[in-house]
C-alpha cells in the first residue's frame, strides 16, 4: 500500500509536467485596427513575445508592437513603439537579463522614406532606446539574429544609391545599437535578403534572391558571411524561371531552404532545396502549378530531424479571396509526410515566422482577415509535441490589453473608484481638452466624448454590463493614457 501511495504521489507530481508538454492553441489578437503578426520568440518559462505592426494602439498610421502571451496563449501585456507614421517590427530577439530587441523599419523618423529600425526594451517591454539606419531611399529589414556578444545583424533591402531597383542590405550593430558595419550588395536588377541564421560562432548564413544579368532573371541566392562582413562563399540556385528563398533552417550539417519559382508555368511554384555546408546542392524539388503555391517558412522540431514547412497557396479549391496557409510535416529529402495543419479561412492567411519550441513542438505567428473587429488580426498557433495541433477556429483575444500606456504617465490622471458600480470620476491636473473613450476588452468603443473638461468629470456606468473595460484619455496633442477599470 505504501508503494502504491508513493507511485500515486509521483504520478501526481509528474502530471503538471505532462500537461504542460501537450499544450496547443490557436488564437487571434485584435482590436479595431489593422494588425499584422511578424515575429515571435519563446522565453524560459514557455511564454512568448510577438512583434509586428498595428494601427489598433493609436488612430491613424501603424506602430511596431510587442505582445507577451503566456504558455497557453493568454494576453499578458502589450506595448507599441514608433511615431506618427508607419512602423514595423519584423523580428523580436531576446536575452535574459538584457531584454528585447525589435528589428524592423520605420518612416516616422530617420533619413529616407523608410529606414531600418532597431528598438531596445527591458524585459517588461519598456522602451530604453531606438535607432534608425539608412540613407536617402528606402531601407527595410526582413530578418535578424543576435550573436553571442549581444550584437545584432539585420538583413533586408535598400534602394538608396540605386537607379530604382533594390539592393541587398545588411547592418551589424553592437548591443547599444551603434553601427559596427553595413554592407550593400546589388546588381542592375532586383536583389533582396529574406532570412539569416547563425552558421557558427564566427559566421552566418543569409538567403534571398539576386539578379543574374546573363539570364535576365532572379535566382535564389545564399551567402555565407563572417561576422565581420567578409564573404566566405556565395551560390545561386534554380534553373528556368525566377527563384527566391523565403526562409532557411540549419539541421546539423544540412541547410534546408524553402521558397518559390515564378514565370515558368504562368504561376508561382513551391520550391525547396537541401544544401551542404559548402553551398553545394544535394536535393531540389519544385512543384509545377498554374496557380499560386509557395513555401514560406521552415523550422526543425523535436529531436529526430523532422521539419515543419509553412506553405501558402491560392487556387479554385481555396477559401474565397486570398491565400490559404498550412503547416506540413516533412522528413528525409523534404518530402511531405502526410501531416498538415490548416490555418485557412476566408481572406488572406499569411505566416510571419515559424520556430521550434522547447517542448518539441512549434509555434507560428502571422495574420488573417476572418476574425475580430479589425481589418487584419494577429494569429498565434501552437503545435504541441507529437504533431498535436488545435482543432477548430481560433479564439479572439485583445491585442491592446491591460497595460498599454502611450506617451503619458498614468499618475497624471486619477480614475476612481475602481472597481466601480455606478459613477466613475476622472480627475485632471488642470483643465483638459481632448477625448475620453470607454472600450471593451476587444477594443469596441461603447462611450466617447470629445470636448473641453474642467479639472474633474464623472461618467455614469450603471448601464454597462459587469466586466473589464478600458478608459482611454487622449489630449489635444495626441498623447494617450489607457487605464483598466472593472464594473461590478
Amino acid at each position: 500500500m505504501q508503494n502504491l501511495i508513493k507511485l500515486i504521489a509521483v504520478l501526481f507530481c509528474l502530471y503538471p509536467l505532462v500537461g504542460t508538454a501537450q499544450i496547443e492553441f490557436f488564437k487571434n489578437y485584435t482590436n479595431n485596427g489593422y494588425d499584422f503578426g511578424q515575429g515571435v520568440v519563446q522565453l524560459e518559462d514557455s511564454s512568448y513575445v510577438i512583434t509586428g505592426s498595428s494601427s489598433s494602439f493609436q488612430d491613424g498610421a501603424a506602430q511596431a508592437f510587442l505582445l507577451k502571451i503566456d504558455s497557453l496563449g493568454n494576453h499578458v501585456w502589450a506595448h507599441d513603439y514608433g511615431g506618427i507614421e508607419t512602423d514595423w517590427g519584423r523580428r523580436v530577439l531576446y536575452k535574459k537579463n538584457v531584454g528585447f530587441f525589435i528589428a524592423g523599419y520605420t518612416n516616422s523618423m530617420g533619413n529616407g522614406g523608410y529606414d531600418a529600425y532597431l528598438i531596445k526594451t527591458d524585459e517588461q517591454g519598456t522602451k530604453l532606446w531606438e535607432k534608425t539606419f539608412g540613407k536617402e531611399g528606402w531601407e527595410k529589414i526582413n530578418d535578424a539574429v543576435m550573436l553571442a556578444d549581444t550584437s545584432i545583424i539585420m538583413v533586408g533591402q535598400t534602394d538608396s544609391g540605386t537607379s530604382g531597383n533594390d539592393d541587398m542590405y545588411i547592418v551589424r550593430t553592437d548591443q547599444n545599437g551603434d553601427t559596427l558595419w553595413t554592407k550593400q550588395i546589388g546588381t542592375s536588377g532586383e536583389d533582396l535578403l529574406t532570412s539569416i541564421r547563425i552558421l557558427s560562432d564566427t559566421s552566418c548564413l543569409i538567403a534571398g534572391q539576386k539578379y543574374i544579368a546573363d539570364s535576365l532573371l532572379n535566382k535564389a541566392y545564399m551567402i555565407a558571411l563572417k561576422n565581420d562582413g567578409t564573404i566566405l562563399w556565395e551560390k545561386y540556385y534554380g534553373n528556368n524561371g525566377t527563384y527566391c528563398f523565403n526562409d532557411i533552417c540549419i539541421v546539423g550539417s544540412e541547410i534546408n531552404a524553402v521558397g518559390h519559382r515564378e514565370g515558368l508555368y504562368s504561376g508561382t511554384d513551391y520550391y525547396v532545396v537541401k544544401i551542404l555546408p559548402d553551398g553545394s546542392q544535394s536535393y531540389e524539388f519544385c512543384y509545377n502549378t498554374l496557380d499560386y503555391d509557395a513555401a514560406d517558412l521552415v523550422t526543425s522540431y523535436g529531436s529526430s530531424g523532422k521539419l515543419y514547412i509553412g506553405y501558402s497557396y491560392e487556387n479554385s479549391t481555396t477559401f474565397p479571396v486570398g491565400k490559404d496557409f498550412y503547416i506540413g510535416r516533412f522528413q528525409g529529402n523534404l518530402n511531405f509526410d502526410n501531416f498538415s495543419f490548416p490555418l485557412a479561412n476566408v481572406g488572406d492567411d499569411i505566416g510571419g515566422q515559424l520556430i521550434s519550441t522547447s517542448d518539441g513542438g512549434a509555434i507560428v505567428v502571422g495574420y488573417n482577415t476572418s476574425f475580430g473587429s479589425g481589418g487584419n488580426n494577429v494569429f498565434a498557433a501552437k503545435i504541441g509535441p507529437n504533431d498535436l495541433y488545435p482543432q477548430g477556429n481560433p479564439t479572439v483575444n485583445t491585442l491592446v490589453g491591460l497595460h498599454e500606456i502611450s506617451n503619458e504617465n498614468t499618475s497624471i490622471y486619477k480614475v476612481y473608484p475602481n472597481p466601480v458600480s455606478d459613477m466613475i470620476t476622472i480627475e485632471f491636473p488642470e483643465s483638459f481638452s481632448g477625448r475620453i473613450e470607454i472600450q471593451t476588452m476587444l477594443g469596441q468603443v461603447i462611450w466617447s466624448q470629445k470636448q473641453n473638461f474642467d479639472s474633474k468629470m464623472q461618467i455614469d456606468l450603471k448601464q454597462f454590463q459587469k466586466g473589464n473595460y478600458f478608459i482611454s484619455i487622449t489630449n489635444e496633442k495626441g498623447e494617450k493614457c489607457t487605464k483598466r477599470i472593472v464594473v461590478n
